[in-house]
């Protein structure tokens, strides 16, 4: 019994000591033990501010009228894969090397439209938010990407 005890003991401290070295480490880590040089925006979340979640039907209308530029955040792979008609690829990853191609046709008036695999993907917000540091204007994000296109039966392209 005494060496059980010791044993979970043991577990439970070497798996916080992991916690809190993973927690330092990371770029969105906690202020556990310091006082966090991050500031904390306390406005409502930049996503309302900035950008307007749009639902399936609603990209489905711009997209087919020609009034957005939809792109996808996802990996090459994946929109090689299949991606929503229309649709340019920008991945997350590759978007300083791939902006200059996009720029000049990205300043219009025109909608922009970004989306990733689906609601559990961020790479939509933050190719949203790379795009608005680049002064780009009028960006929607469809949250519910290829998971919620795909769902609601949508064709796609390959």
């Amino acid at each position: 019994m005494k060496r059980t005890v010791l044993e979970i003991f043991a577990i439970i401290t070497v798996s916080s000591l992991i916690a809190i070295m993973y927690n330092n480490a990371s770029n969105n880590s906690l202020p556990l033990f310091k006082k966090s040089d991050k500031k904390i925006d306390k406005s409502p979340k930049q996503s309302n501010i900035y950008f307007q979640e749009v639902e399936a039907e609603y990209v489905k209308q711009l997209v087919y009228n020609h009034e957005a530029i939809l792109i996808d955040a996802r990996q090459s792979s994946l929109y090689k894969e299949g991606h929503i008609p229309g649709s340019v690829s920008l991945p997350v990853s590759k978007f300083e090397d791939m902006f200059p191609g996009f720029e000049s046709r990205l300043k219009s008036d025109q909608i922009i439209v970004t989306y990733c695999i689906g609601i559990s993907c961020e790479d939509s917000f933050i190719l949203a938010m790379k795009l608005h540091k680049k002064g780009v204007n009028s960006i929607m994000i469809y949250k519910g990407g290829m998971e919620d296109w795909l769902e609601k039966g949508y064709d796609i392209e390959k």
